[in-house]
C-alpha cells in the first residue's frame, strides 16, 4: 500500500470514529485558520490545457493532545496511543493558459494541535471527467488528490542552515482502470521526492498522456 494510501485510509477512519481533543478545538471542527500565515510556499509550472488541477495539502497534528483515541482500533494500531488526525486543505489556483500557480502555507492553522503539511497534492481530472482517487471494493473509484511533493522539516548541517533550491518536477497522467472503473493516475517522475519546509517555491509540470491505451497502476 503506498504511503499516500495509507494516510487516505486513516483520514478516513479518522472522519467516522470522532473522538474528543484535549487541549485544542473538538475532533470533529475544522482547525482555526491563521488569518495571517507568514510561511508559504508557491507551487507554479506548466499545465496541459486538456487537464484541470486542484492544489491540496495534507496536514496532520503533532503531539497527543490533539490526536484521535478510541476504543476502535485497527489493526496495527497500538491501543491507548493516540493517532495524529489529518487533513487536506486546499489551496486557490490560478490559471492563466497553460500556466498556473498556488501557495501552500505551511503555517494555515493556528489552533494549540501543532498541525504541520506532509505532502502537497494534485487532484487533476481530464477532460473526460476522468479523475485522480484511490479505488475502494465498497464505494468505487473515490476522487482526491495524489500526493506529488513530500514536506520535511528545514536541514541544518553542523548547526548551519541548510538551503535547498528543489529542481523542477514532472508529473504524467495516464487513464487507469481498477475494479471496472476507470480514473486518472498521476505520478511525479521523481518517486519519494521531498522539499523542506523553508523552500520558497516549487516548479511542478504536468502533462496529459491519458490518451494512451488504459495503463494499470
Amino acid at each position: 500500500m503506498s504511503t499516500l494510501t495509507k494516510y487516505a485510509a486513516r483520514t478516513l477512519v479518522i472522519g467516522i470514529v470522532f473522538s474528543s481533543c484535549s487541549g485544542c478545538s473538538p475532533a470533529e471542527d475544522p482547525p482555526v485558520e491563521n488569518p495571517h500565515p507568514t510561511r508559504v510556499i508557491r507551487v507554479f509550472g506548466t499545465m496541459d490545457q486538456s487537464l484541470s488541477v486542484k492544489v491540496k495539502t495534507l496536514y496532520e497534528t503533532r503531539g497527543g493532545a490533539c490526536g484521535i483515541r478510541s476504543d476502535n482500533l485497527i489493526a496495527g494500531w497500538i491501543e491507548g496511543v493516540a493517532t495524529p488526525r489529518l487533513i487536506w486543505g486546499g489551496s486557490k489556483v490560478e490559471r492563466t493558459g497553460d500556466h498556473y500557480e498556488a501557495h501552500v502555507a505551511i503555517d494555515r492553522f493556528a489552533d494549540k494541535c501543532g498541525w504541520y503539511p506532509r505532502f502537497i497534492g494534485f487532484q487533476i481530472s481530464n477532460q473526460e471527467n476522468l479523475t485522480t482517487g484511490e479505488f475502494s471494493p465498497r464505494f468505487g473509484h473515490i476522487a482526491g488528490p495524489e500526493n506529488i511533493v513530500g514536506i520535511t522539516t528545514p536541514r541544518f548541517v553542523a548547526g548551519v542552515h541548510e538551503v535547498v533550491i528543489p529542481e523542477a518536477q514532472t508529473i504524467e497522467c495516464r487513464r487507469r482502470r481498477e475494479g471496472g472503473e476507470s480514473g486518472l493516475k498521476c505520478k511525479n517522475k521523481a518517486h519519494g521526492f521531498t522539499i523542506p519546509a523553508d523552500v520558497q517555491e516549487i516548479q511542478v509540470d504536468v502533462y496529459d498522456l491519458s490518451k494512451d491505451p488504459i495503463q494499470r497502476p
